[in-house]
């Protein structure tokens, strides 16, 4: 069963900017294959970015901060090589999920029982014979995203705000549902787990935590929605 849960205000913030970012990302280059060396390119994805009503303004500065990642750069610049009609099928899939899924979240769509999402099909595993093809380095490019928050922290250009990651979304969880003993969606009991560390400097976090936050959604079928809070 589903259990009651609150998400935290401020990973709703700046995680469902950052999402948009994502993938307002993955639709521009559904519709150019990127060059990371071209900075007549950067401007017009600022420009594409801008036209999102939630980046309005930010466009340009999203744009070279992201041109300046290197690795997550290169990853939708593959992916941006693809097939056209395919990938921008994929892209306006993605983000129609990622609008409906908002929507539910505000009260606004009809029901959970009328979304229709659109899940990814299974890819082959990446083996010698058979390198990465487009497709699986747009799988890479989205769950990059994940890895960005979980590891790091998303910047202010992504965010809007002041920088988020994944210590920051369990740190709010815990203190706002800390009395939750039970993953709200399996049932699984003790799902986080706090580990006390040494601090090295007074600033540091005294506690870091240990778990998964793409659990309802499981990124292999759903990977635009690996950093969704909705």
């Amino acid at each position: 069963m589903l259990h009651p849960m609150t998400l935290p205000t401020a990973a709703e913030r700046a995680l469902g900017r950052a999402v948009r970012v994502q993938i307002r990302l993955f639709e521009f280059a559904a519709q150019e294959v990127l060059n990371q060396t071209d900075p007549v390119q950067r401007n017009r994805c600022g420009v594409f970015l801008d036209g999102c009503t939630e980046l309005i303004g930010n466009g340009q500065t999203i744009a070279k901060w992201f041109w300046d990642q290197r690795a997550i750069f290169t990853r939708l610049a593959n992916f941006s090589k693809g097939d056209p009609a395919e990938k921008q099928r994929w892209a306006t899939d993605a983000a129609t999920d990622v609008d409906v899924l908002s929507a539910l979240g505000a009260g606004q769509a009809p029901s959970a029982q009328a979304v229709e999402l659109h899940p990814i099909e299974t890819l082959p595993h990446v083996t010698k014979k058979a390198p990465a093809t487009w497709r699986h380095h747009g799988v890479d490019y989205l769950i990059g995203w994940y890895s960005l928050f979980r590891s790091r922290t998303l910047p202010e250009e992504v965010t809007g705000g002041s920088q988020f990651g994944g210590q920051n979304f369990l740190e709010e969880y815990d203190r706002i549902n800390g009395r939750n003993h039970v993953c709200p969606a399996c049932d699984e009991e003790s799902w986080l787990t706090r580990v006390q560390r040494k601090r090295k400097r007074r600033s540091a976090r005294q506690i870091a935590y240990i778990a998964d936050v793409d659990h309802f959604f499981p990124k292999s079928f759903y990977p635009h929605f690996a950093i969704c809070a909705c």
